[in-house]
C-alpha cells in the first residue's frame, strides 16, 4: 500500500525518537539515531523506525489527532493477557482471537464496516470481525507473525456490522515487550469492490475468444492471460506470465522480438492515448510457432500521466487463415442463397445456389442493379429502399420479398444482410443470405384469411374480437366489444368512442403500437385505463396481431379486449401485501441486530474480567487459601469461559440465518481435509482421519466449511484414541462416521436443537450449539441433516443439498 499520509502527521502518532525513511533511505521525518531500532514498512517501500527503548511512549493528544484526520481505517488492538512470542503460530492466533481487543480506531474505520462513529466498534473482539476459522484469515495472520508481527499489504475478509462480507488490505504493526506479543496497530483500506471487480474481469476475459494480457511496462512483465492461452499456445496462464517476462521473454520468436518492444511509433501512439496493433509469433508448448495479432489499448496511467499498464488484446491469424480456406466449402453447403458486396453495395459474389435458382451464369448478376431486377415488379422499389437506407446508415438488412426462379415462378424470400466492418468501425464488406419462406408464407395468409372468423370464436371467453383496417382507418367490433365499452351498435365512429375512453398516456401509446404494425410490428399486448359512465375506471388488456396482405404489406390489425381489472385490484393488494411484510422483517432484523450487539458488547466485556480476576487471583493466591477455595475460584474461572464460549455460539447461530449466501461449486473434500489437518495438529497421532476424494457441492463455500467443522470434531469429541473417523459421500449424500460411544437412537432429533446435550459437560464439554448450527446451514441450503447411532457403537451424521440450492 503507497505511503499515503503526510510523514510528519505520521511521525506524531510514534514514540519520542522515533523517524521515517522514503524507498531511497532518505530521511522524510524525524532524525535517524544510531541506537537501537526496529523498522517496520509502511508500504510504497517506505520504513519507519521506532527506538527499542521507547516503544510504548505514545503522545496521546496528537495521536488522537492524526487518526482522526486520515481517511483510511486506523485501529489498535490489545491483547490481554499478552501472548508468549515463544508459542507455536497457530496457538498464537488462537489466542489472539480470544484475547485481542479492538482499544482504539478513527472514525472512518466505523465508517468501512457500516457504522458512523468509532464508538461502535470499540471493545469488540478480533472474532467478531474475522472469522477465526477463516483459512484466508489464519494465513494472514500466519504471515504477520513470522514476518517478524509486521505485515505489508495483507488481506483480510471480514465481517461489517450489518453482517456483509467485507475484504480489507491492511498495513499492521505488532509491539513485542521482553518476548510477549502486547498489541498491534494498523492502517487499512477497503477493498470489496477492487475484489469484485477483479473476479467479474477474470469471468469476463475468460469468456472471451480472444487472448487477453495486461502487461506492465515498466516491470516489463504480463499480470495477467485469461484460459484462452491454453488453447491458443498449450501454456497454463502462470507458465506464459514466467515465460514472456523481462527484457526478452522467452516464447517470442528471436526475429519478432523488436515488434513486440513497439519501437519510437508505438510508444508515442500508447503515450497519446491512442492504440496500436502488431503481429508476432509464439512459440506453442508443443513446438513450432503460432502468429497472433496484437492490439495493445492503454490500460493504466502513471504518476506522470504515462501509459504504465497496457491491455493486450491477441488472435490467432494461423487459425483465421486455415478458416479462411474452408469459407467457400461451408457456404457451398448451406441451404440459403448466399452472396456479398462491396461497401457501396456493388454485388461481387454469389453461391452456386444462387446461380442455380436464377438460371444465371456466374457473374452475369454481379453489380449493383441487376439483382433487383429479379425481383417481382411490386417489390423492387420497396427493396431498393430499403437496401439504399442500410448502405448510408451501416444499420443490418432485412426485407421479405418475392424473387423469380428460372422458369419464371416467383416465390418468397427472407433476406438477411450484415455489414463486415474493419477495427476502425468502417465498413468493408456486407455479407447476406436469402431464405426460401415461400411455404410459411402461404399458411400464413392462409391463417390471416380465417382469423376473423378464429377470434370471433373466443367470444365464450368473455373476450372482444376487434379488426382494424390499416388502409381505411374503420374498426369493426364483436358483439363483445360493445358490451366491454358500454355502447349500443348505432354506427358511431368506433376508433374514434374507444380512443376517447382510454386514458390519455394509454391512449397516446396504442396509436404509436398501431403505427408500429404498419411499419413491421408484428404482436403487441397492452392494459389501458378505460373510462365507463356506468362502471368508472376500468382496466382492458388490448392484444393485437398484424396481418399481411397479398402483397406481403401489413393491411389489419386484429384482436381481442378483455377486462381485467379484478387481476389489477389483486395483483396491487399482493404488492402492498408484500411491502407491509417486507418492512415488517427489515424491522425485525434490525431488533435483532441490535439484540447481537448487545450480546457481543456488553456481556463477554464483563465475563473476560471475571476470568482475569479468578487467573490472577489463583496465581497470586495466598497460602492461606483452602483447597475448596482454590476449587472455586477454578470452577469459576472455567464456567465463565464456557459461558462465554456460549454467547459465540448463540452470535454464530444468529449470524448463520441472516449472512448473504454465496453460491458457488465446492470442493467438499478440501474443505473436510482442511478440518482434519486442524484437528491432527491439535492432537498428533489420536485419530485416523479416512477421507473420499472428489466430493463436491454446490453451496456457499464459508458455510459448509462450518457444516465440517462441527460434524468432525463432534466426532474427534467422542472416538476414543486410535479409532477412525470417515467422511465421504454415497447415494444418500454426505457423511462423517465415527466409532465412539453412539447415542440412544430414540433421542436422535434433539441432536440439532440448541443446548439439547445427551452426554455430562464434565465428560463432554460443549455448549448444545454446534449441531444446531449445522442444521441451520443444511436447510438454508434446501437440503436435510439427520444422524444414526447406537450407544457404544458410534455414530453417523448425514446431509443431503440439492444439486443447485
Amino acid at each position: 500500500m503507497p505511503l499515503s499520509v503526510d510523514p510528519h502527521l505520521l511521525l506524531s502518532a510514534l514514540p519520542k525518537g522515533s523517524w521515517i525513511e522514503g524507498p531511497d533511505g532518505r530521511v522524510l521525518a524525524g532524525e535517524s539515531s544510531s541506537a537501537a531500532a526496529r523498522g517496520h514498512s509502511i508500504g510504497g517501500g517506505a520504513m519507519v523506525y521506532i527506538l527499542q527503548n521507547s516503544q510504548a511512549e505514545y503522545r496521546e493528544e496528537r495521536y488522537k489527532n492524526f487518526i482522526e484526520r486520515s481517511n483510511e481505517g486506523i485501529w489498535r488492538f490489545e491483547i490481554n493477557p499478552p501472548i508468549p512470542t515463544a508459542l507455536p503460530a497457530e496457538e498464537q492466533i488462537r489466542l489472539a482471537f480470544e484475547r485481542a481487543i479492538l482499544a482504539e480506531g478513527n472514525d472512518a474505520l466505523a465508517r468501512m464496516y457500516g457504522g458512523e462513529e468509532a464508538s461502535q466498534l470499540v471493545g469488540m473482539p478480533l472474532a467478531a470481525f474475522m472469522d477465526p476459522e477463516d483459512a484466508g484469515n489464519r494465513a494472514y495472520l500466519t504471515s504477520f507473525i513470522e514476518n517478524g508481527y509486521s505485515w505489508e499489504n495483507g488481506e483480510s475478509e471480514e465481517t461489517g456490522l450489518d453482517g456483509a462480507r467485507k475484504t480489507f488490505a491492511n498495513n499492521l504493526i505488532g509491539v513485542v515487550e521482553d518476548g510477549l506479543f502486547v498489541r498491534a496497530w494498523g492502517v487499512q483500506r477497503d477493498v470489496t469492490e477492487e475484489k469484485r471487480n477483479e473476479r467479474l474481469f477474470r469471468k469476463i476475459a475468460d469468456a472471451t475468444p480472444d487472448m487477453l494480457c495486461i502487461y506492465d511496462t515498466w516491470a516489463r512483465r504480463v499480470d495477467f492471460v485469461n484460459e484462452r492461452v491454453r488453447d491458443i499456445l498449450g501454456w497454463s496462464p502462470e507458465e506464459y506470465i514466467e515465460l514472456t517476462s523481462g527484457t526478452e521473454p522467452k516464447l517470442v520468436h528471436p526475429e519478432d522480438l523488436k515488434r513486440v518492444d513497439g519501437g519510437l511509433r508505438a510508444r508515442k501512439a500508447m503515450d497519446s492515448g491512442g492504440t496500436w496493433q502488431a503481429s508476432y509469433r509464439l512459440q506453442h508448448k508443443r513446438g513450432g510457432y503460432r502468429t497472433l495479432d496484437f492490439r495493445m489499448v492503454p490500460f493504466e496511467e502513471g504518476p506522470d500521466n504515462r501509459i504504465i499498464r497496457i491491455l493486450t488484446i491477441g488472435r490467432d491469424l494461423s487459425a483465421l487463415r486455415s478458416q479462411g480456406q474452408d469459407f467457400r466449402q461451408v457456404i457451398e453447403g448451406m441451404a440459403q442463397l448466399v452472396w456479398s458486396t462491396k461497401p457501396n453495395g456493388d454485388h461481387d459474389f454469389f453461391n452456386s445456389k444462387w446461380y442455380d435458382f436464377v438460371g444465371f451464369d456466374p457473374g452475369e448478376t454481379d453489380g449493383t442493379e441487376m439483382w433487383n431486377r429479379l425481383l417481382y415488379p411490386e417489390d423492387q422499389g420497396r427493396a431498393a429502399e430499403v437496401w439504399q437506407r442500410c448502405l448510408e446508415t451501416g444499420d443490418p438488412y432485412e426485407i421479405e420479398y418475392r424473387f423469380r426462379r428460372y422458369d419464371g415462378a416467383y416465390r418468397w424470400f427472407l433476406a438477411r444482410a450484415l455489414p463486415i466492418r474493419d477495427d476502425d468501425g468502417r465498413i468493408v464488406r456486407w455479407f447476406g443470405t436469402c431464405t426460401d419462406i415461400h411455404a410459411q408464407k402461404e399458411t400464413l395468409e392462409n391463417l390471416a384469411r380465417e382469423s376473423g372468423r378464429l377470434l370471433l370464436a373466443l367470444e365464450t371467453l368473455g373476450a372482444g374480437a376487434w379488426r382494424y383496417d390499416l388502409t381505411t382507418k374503420t374498426v369493426e367490433w364483436s358483439e363483445e366489444m360493445y358490451e366491454l365499452q358500454g355502447m349500443e351498435p348505432n354506427g358511431q365512429d368506433l376508433a374514434k368512442a374507444s380512443l376517447d375512453r382510454m386514458h390519455p398516456e394509454d391512449r397516446l401509446r396504442f396509436k404509436e403500437l398501431i403505427r408500429a404494425c404498419s411499419g413491421g410490428l408484428r404482436s403487441f399486448r397492452l392494459d389501458v385505463r378505460v373510462s365507463l359512465e356506468e362502471r368508472g375506471e376500468r382496466w382492458m388488456r388490448i392484444r393485437g396481431v398484424a396481418v399481411d396482405a397479398a402483397n406481403g404489406l401489413p393491411e389489419s390489425v386484429v384482436g381481442l379486449v378483455q377486462d381485467v381489472t379484478e387481476d389489477k385490484r389483486n395483483e396491487e393488494a399482493l404488492e402492498r401485501a408484500v411491502t407491509e411484510r417486507t418492512k415488517e422483517l427489515e424491522s425485525a432484523n434490525r431488533e435483532l441486530e441490535g439484540f447481537t450487539y448487545s450480546v457481543s458488547h456488553d456481556l463477554r466485556a464483563p465475563l473476560r474480567s471475571i476470568i482475569a480476576n479468578s487467573r490472577m487471583l489463583l496465581e497470586d493466591a495466598p497460602a492461606g487459601l483452602t483447597e475448596e477455595q482454590l476449587g472455586m475460584l477454578d470452577r469459576q474461572a472455567v464456567n465463565a469461559k464456557r459461558l462465554g464460549d456460549l454467547i459465540d455460539d448463540l452470535l454464530k447461530l444468529s449470524r448463520i440465518g441472516r449472512q448473504e449466501m454465496r453460491l458457488e461449486p465446492v470442493d467438499m473434500t478440501g474443505l473436510a481435509r482442511e478440518v482434519t489437518d486442524e484437528i491432527s495438529d491439535r492432537e498428533p497421532g489420536r485419530l485416523t482421519f479416512n477421507l473420499q476424494e472428489g466430493m463436491r457441492a454446490y453451496g456457499d463455500h464459508r458455510l459448509l466449511r462450518f457444516v465440517w467443522l462441527n460434524l468432525l470434531e463432534n466426532a474427534a469429541k467422542f472416538s476414543p484414541p486410535g479409532s477412525i473417523v470417515h467422511a465421504g459421500e454415497d447415494e444418500s449424500g454426505f457423511f462423517v462416521r465415527d466409532e465412539g460411544i453412539g447415542f440412544d437412537p430414540e433421542y436422535a432429533r434433539k441432536l440439532f436443537e440448541p443446548f439439547e446435550r445427551l452426554v455430562r459437560d464434565d465428560e463432554f464439554p460443549g455448549t448444545g450449539i454446534g449441531l444446531a448450527n449445522v442444521k441451520r446451514i443444511v436447510e438454508r441450503h434446501s437440503g436435510e441433516v439427520w444422524a444414526i447411532g447406537e450407544l457404544g457403537k458410534g455414530a453417523t451424521f448425514r446431509f443431503r443439498l440439492p444439486e443447485k440450492a
